[in-house]
């Protein structure tokens, strides 16, 4: 895993879906050799997560806000 060259302490995959249990067992199985905190965070993290800061939709949808 290339993310592993770079020593993360921790290491995290946003993807825009919840995974399987199956592709739980496959993420478990490609990050279990290495030692750090590694998480899958998934669709409803991030319909979470864009819920309650919608900033984050707009500049990614080039909306970008003025800020004083």
């Amino acid at each position: 895993m290339s993310a592993s060259q770079h020593s993360p302490a921790k290491w995290f995959l946003v993807v825009p879906i919840d995974p399987t249990p199956g592709e739980l067992e496959w993420f478990d199985r490609l990050v279990k050799p290495y030692g750090f905190e590694r998480q899958w965070l998934g669709k409803t993290w991030l319909d979470s997560e864009m819920a309650q800061k919608p900033e984050i939709a707009r500049y990614a949808h080039g909306d970008r806000l003025e800020l004083s």
